[in-house]
């Protein structure tokens, strides 16, 4: 019995560190380092009162830092406006100035003209005593052109402190044609530039009566075209060819209503026949041979056909 009670008591009597298993043990050590890590783990930083204290102050201050910027970035456009509209009223006077010192008072011609100043100057849609600055030279120079038929180029540009310059080269009147009872006055383009009831004035002039094929605009300022968008060049290029022959000057009548049989009146005494516009030069130099060496009287008239012009006949 006694022996019974002293291993109950051996049993029921508490066990040091190295009779306990190996498991438990290790299991007491893990919760023991866990305590000692926590009891001596530092407050994180961002729990900490001064730290966050400090940082709220470093917001504020970055917001402060930003609204001052903000702030000085408003007053430089405020200031750089405030300078702009300072040089504005500064430069107003001296723009009124200008305006009024440098205007149109003088026009000068350089080339041939049929037209006077007063008439380039209205025609260009410029203004005597208006301003020399601010106007397109070029375009005024192509109304110009457009308002007076006569002129064949034209170029304009101002010279300080008040003139504006008109370069011009006229065009001349070489023919005369009737469309639709009509009189137009035609340069060697074809361009028409004049118009008359009658024909008396060009006559007198010394204009050479043409007859053209059927025309469809006929307007002054405007080149002649033809009905039915046939090409006019092959008039052109006689009227061309004939201005540089000696026949010019002589010519007293055209045909050219049949692109492939034209026809002229020399001396109003030989009517020639060109046949087709090709090679037109050589037919007129044909023509001038025949003229010259046949020694016609003043009384004989004559047809001469050049169509081929190693034959004139």
């Amino acid at each position: 019995m006694a022996e019974d009670n002293k291993k109950g008591g051996m049993e029921n009597a508490p066990q040091t560190e190295s009779e306990k298993p190996r498991y438990v043990r290790q299991y007491v050590m893990r919760k023991r380092h866990k305590r000692t890590y926590e009891e001596s783990r530092p407050e994180p930083i961002f729990t900490q009162p001064d730290v966050i204290k400090k940082t709220a102050n470093a917001e504020e201050q970055i917001a402060k830092e930003l609204a001052e910027k903000q702030k000085k970035q408003k007053a430089k456009k405020l200031l750089f406006l405030c300078i702009i509209a300072f040089i504005l009223v500064l430069l107003y006077p001296l723009f009124r100035l200008v305006s009024n010192v440098f205007v149109i008072n003088e026009v000068i011609i350089e080339g041939e003209c049929p037209y006077s100043a007063e008439e380039l100057l209205a025609a260009s849609g410029l203004v005597q005593g208006g301003d020399l600055f601010g106007n397109d030279y070029d375009e005024a120079a192509q109304r110009a052109l457009q308002k007076l038929p006569y002129l064949r180029s034209c170029k304009l540009e101002s010279k300080l402190p008040d003139k504006v310059i008109f370069t011009v080269v006229s065009g001349e009147a070489v023919i005369y044609t009737e469309v639709a009872g009509e009189y137009y006055a035609l340069s060697a383009a074809l361009r028409v530039l004049e118009r008359s009831s009658e024909p008396t004035e060009f006559i007198a002039n010394g204009l050479v009566y043409a007859s053209l094929p059927p025309t469809a605009v006929s307007l002054v300022g405007e080149h002649i075209k033809l009905s039915g968008g046939l090409d006019s060049s092959y008039i052109t290029e006689f009227l061309d060819a004939l201005v540089n022959s000696q026949l010019n000057g002589r010519v007293s009548r055209m045909f050219f209503e049949e692109k492939f049989d034209i026809v002229i009146s020399v001396d109003a005494r030989f009517r020639i026949k060109f046949g087709s516009p090709e090679d037109t030069r050589l037919k007129l130099h044909a023509a001038e041979r025949v003229i010259e060496e046949c020694g016609f009287t003043l009384e004989e008239k004559g047809i001469i056909d050049v169509s081929d012009p190693e034959r004139p006949t």
